[in-house]
């Protein structure tokens, strides 16, 4: 029977594998691997500024000088994360319910969408859902410095792990009547200097937590199938899929019904997590982050699991008869990827490296075209516009200067005294870019000479062109 964990675990890493370099990286992990290419002083410089904490960091930097920086190379860390969660999951059920339970709880967390998308990402998503499944085991089990340790690797994970450590340390306090309090406070004085980092963060993005999800109900709940069936189902069976999950969330509620005083704590943390999010939206600022609510994602497969398995043949058939295809579905369409959720090819790298020459520069107009480009145009010189506010509120000044960025920001006319002769200017525009930069952009191509013209995508609100300009 305790073989089965290793079964999960090496069918969930082989399905995470699959196609796990394929595809090129997105604004976020083209982050992650800038912070890499640092040395190790500066890259804790950079995150210190950022709104994240420093372990995933940490753990991408050692990687790169391990194994390299390649897609898969950065990605393998969260496809090992998120396969162990797996085997996790089932260690947690199997405790609390027993085995059947299990198999179903983690068969299919294996195979969820929305779980395999973030283990196949360079972000630090899947190692925070394995570390509050582990935290929950040890609160189950009674190892409490487990536990301990897990909150305070929770902290240092992503900031929003916060909302996850209220919950679990609440329980475990419940659960020990008291007696987990030395145990949990010890390791928890690790977190002190992270905290104080924390508040900065917070504070140093304004009036919002840098996602401006609207703080409503919907919001708070849409997690329920982004991170279940995911996103990359066509858009006409968009819709079908987050019903069929919200439903599944509801008739498993009322299935397990009169098992809720036992698995209460796994409720909360199916469901605790969002409503404070929305909480605080109301009262605070926005902080609805769908992807940071992964954890709830499975806990929330969990209570499918446990009601699949508590229910007889004569429910579970029909259920499955509109569950099944809905999941076989999602499943196919997620390696399909009808909706492109990340490029497959580069045609700006392609274009300028075709047609670079010696005194060439590329100039970007704003940090996301900077940090996406970057990582696949190294050693090419690479400048920014200087920064006239930030509207994405994406990178904190100290951030950009550990980084090198503020280091980058020059005048196009500065471009010419340093001997440059044309600049590559990558035009990329989104619901962030300031009315500033539209105007620059705009001034910057009619007091140049255009020397040619790629429009390169076009996607849903954001379009992407290259200019060649004569200095």
């Amino acid at each position: 029977m305790q073989r089965w964990p290793l079964y999960l675990f090496i069918i969930s890493f082989g399905l995470r594998l699959v196609n796990l370099g394929g595809s090129l990286f997105w604004y976020d992990e083209a982050f992650t691997a800038f912070m890499t290419r640092m040395d190790f002083p500066a890259t804790l410089a950079a995150v210190r500024a950022d709104t994240h904490p420093p372990l995933f960091y940490a753990i991408e930097w050692a990687t790169r000088h391990l194994i390299g920086d390649s897609e898969f190379a950065l990605r393998l860390p969260a496809a090992l994360f998120g396969s162990a969660a797996v085997a996790a999951c089932y260690f947690l059920v199997n405790h609390l319910q027993g085995p059947d339970p299990a198999r179903w709880a983690s068969g299919l967390l294996a195979v969820m969408p929305g779980q395999l998308y973030y283990s196949q990402e360079a972000r630090m998503y899947s190692l925070l859902t394995l570390l509050v499944i582990v935290a929950a085991y040890g609160i189950l089990i009674r190892r409490w410095l487990i536990t301990g340790v897990a909150l305070v690797l929770i902290v240092y994970t992503q900031n929003l792990g916060g909302l996850y450590v209220l919950i679990l340390g609440g329980w475990s306090l419940i659960s020990s009547r008291g007696r987990a309090f030395k145990s949990l406070a010890i390791p928890a004085i690790g977190y002190l200097p992270q905290a104080v980092i924390a508040f900065e963060q917070f504070s140093a993005v304004g009036n919002r937590f840098w996602i401006a999800d609207p703080a409503n109900i919907g919001g708070a709940l849409y997690y329920l199938g982004y991170t279940t069936v995911f996103v990359r189902l066509p858009e006409v069976l968009q819709l079908h899929g987050f019903i069929a999950a919200m439903a599944f969330s509801v008739a498993s509620l009322i299935a397990l019904r009169h098992d809720w005083k036992r698995l209460l704590p796994v409720i909360a943390l199916a469901f605790g997590p969002a409503l404070l999010m929305f909480g605080a939206s109301k009262l605070w600022k926005p902080i609805i982050l769908d992807r940071a609510l992964l954890p709830s994602g499975a806990f929330v497969v969990m209570l499918w699991g446990l009601a699949l398995a508590k229910l007889g043949p004569r429910i579970r058939l029909p259920l499955a008869a509109v569950g099944l295809p809905v999941l076989l579905v999602a499943f196919a369409f997620y390696y399909i990827d009808p909706n492109e959720h990340r490029p497959k090819d580069n045609p700006l790298r392609d274009i300028i490296e075709a047609q670079w020459k010696p005194g060439d520069a590329i100039y970007h107009i704003n940090i996301d075209s900077l940090i996406g480009a970057d990582y696949y145009l190294q050693g090419k010189p690479a400048f920014l516009l200087p920064q006239h506010g930030d509207l994405a509120q994406s990178l904190s000044d100290p951030t950009r200067q550990a980084m090198g960025i503020m280091d980058r920001q020059v005048w196009p006319g500065q471009l010419k005294a340093l001997g440059y002769k044309r600049i590559w200017v990558p035009a990329l525009t989104s619901i962030v870019t300031s009315q500033f930069e539209l105007d620059f952009q705009i001034d910057l191509i009619d007091s140049l000479r255009v020397l040619a013209y790629w429009p390169i995508e076009i996607q849903k609100l954001q379009t992407l062109e290259l200019y060649l300009l004569r200095l």
